[in-house]
């Protein structure tokens, strides 16, 4: 069943979506009809949101030949907008991605260019290789294409306590895994500079959470955002940052398998979502993990649970306090402006959160999700001139968060 899988991807990927005349509308809700209104119109399934339905702005890609119909229900609803992207596959056409070589080998690893599956697993693997008494490289399970979940750990053996680091849970937010290789350079290579922070915990890194999606988001579509599991139809995929079984389906969510944001047919469908919290349930039996970091894009927010409704977590004082340690830091390096607070009430009401379960069921009481680089006027096609600024800040803000606790 999965070889025929991966047969149909093989031949899928000869026809390549572009997103020519593509528009993307920065939409402005003020009020809480505003906001269901948009919610109504995500069920479009024609639309995609960049952006969750929140405020102060909801980002919409729209097709070329629904532009005009969407400004004309936006004037009728009463909500601002204006364009910020005028055609999304001109800045596709400008993105910098190491190819991969013609016989299948991994590319050298840098951060000047966006890189493919192979070479940051193969990137993995050489610093096994080559710093085998700190690193270890593991096969957490497989996604769904048969896949290798590849996670590594850098401990230097004198450490009592735990750290995760992911990204790439959704495929087209290419700065997240570009910034995870970033940090996994940071502390293995540089350890030297980085030593006192790198001893204080054995890390754990998954750079890429929807290896699937993030290859198919190289080969077909740019802008895939789901797995590539298959449950109903003609429609592909589940939103894996919505397949967490802690108030899964409550808010935020879809059971429309054609939704981006559809949470697919139960909690934990997704082998991805399974084998990454069987992982952590495993390794914080002794609840020995400190903080867990989800990396996205975009929009510049340092976010802590709850997603899945509009209230604080009792602990949030403690969370704001060593959260913002990390964001005054990372401030610090390039004056990037980051927003803290609870997700729903920051930006929106999702549940099925990686981060949310994270805190609720795996016990790890410092969790967030981190919104990265920019604010819009890229998206989610950040060039990749961006990586390393967004990395030099993105390790600051965490080792500055690793110290609070020393």
């Amino acid at each position: 069943m999965k070889l025929l899988v991966l047969l149909l991807a093989a031949f899928a990927a000869a026809e390549r979506v572009r997103y020519d005349g593509y528009e993307v509308k920065r939409v402005f809700p003020k009020e809480s009809d505003d906001l269901r209104h948009l919610a109504e119109l995500r069920h479009d399934n024609r639309l995609d949101f960049w952006t969750e339905v929140q405020k102060p702005y909801t980002d919409i890609m729209v097709p070329p030949q629904m532009v005009e119909e969407l400004e004309g229900r936006l004037r009728e609803l009463g909500l601002p907008f204006m364009t910020i992207i005028r055609d999304v596959q001109k800045l596709s056409d400008e993105q910098k991605v190491a190819e991969p070589n013609e016989d299948g080998t991994p590319r050298a690893m840098d951060w000047t260019s966006y890189h493919r599956l192979v070479d940051i697993h193969g990137y993995m693997d050489q610093l096994a290789e080559d710093y085998p008494d700190m690193v270890t490289v593991m096969s957490i399970g497989s996604s769904y294409e048969d896949r290798d979940m590849k996670l590594i750990k850098v401990s230097t053996g004198s450490a009592t306590q735990k750290m995760w680091i992911d990204g790439g849970i959704h495929a087209r937010e290419w700065i997240a895994p570009a910034v995870v290789t970033y940090i996994l350079r940071e502390l293995v290579e540089n350890y030297e500079e980085n030593r006192d922070v790198v001893d204080l915990y054995d890390w754990y890194l998954l750079p890429l959470h929807n290896p699937d999606g993030y290859e198919y988001s190289h080969t077909n579509a740019r802008l895939w955002r789901k797995t590539r599991s298959r449950w109903s139809g003609s429609c592909v995929g589940v939103d894996p940052n919505r397949n967490w079984d802690y108030h899964w389906m409550e808010q935020g969510a879809s059971s429309d398998p054609c939704s981006e944001i559809y949470a697919g047919p139960e909690p934990f469908s997704e082998p991805e979502t399974r084998s990454a919290a069987d992982f952590i349930m495993a390794e914080n039996a002794d609840e020995s993990f400190v903080g867990f970091f989800t990396v996205h894009s975009y929009g510049q927010y340092w976010l802590c649970p709850w997603g899945y409704d509009y209230i604080y977590p009792d602990d949030y004082d403690d969370l704001e306090d060593a959260g913002m340690t990390g964001v005054n830091a990372l401030e610090d390096v390039h004056g990037t402006q980051f927003t803290f607070g609870p997700s729903a009430i920051v930006l929106y009401a999702a549940a099925g959160g990686s981060d949310d379960w994270a805190k609720g069921v795996g016990n790890i009481k410092y969790s967030y999700t981190l919104e990265l680089r920019d604010t819009g006027f890229w998206g989610f096609e950040l060039p990749a001139s961006q990586i390393v600024p967004t990395g030099q800040e993105t390790w600051e803000g965490i080792k500055a968060f690793a110290r609070y606790f020393q």
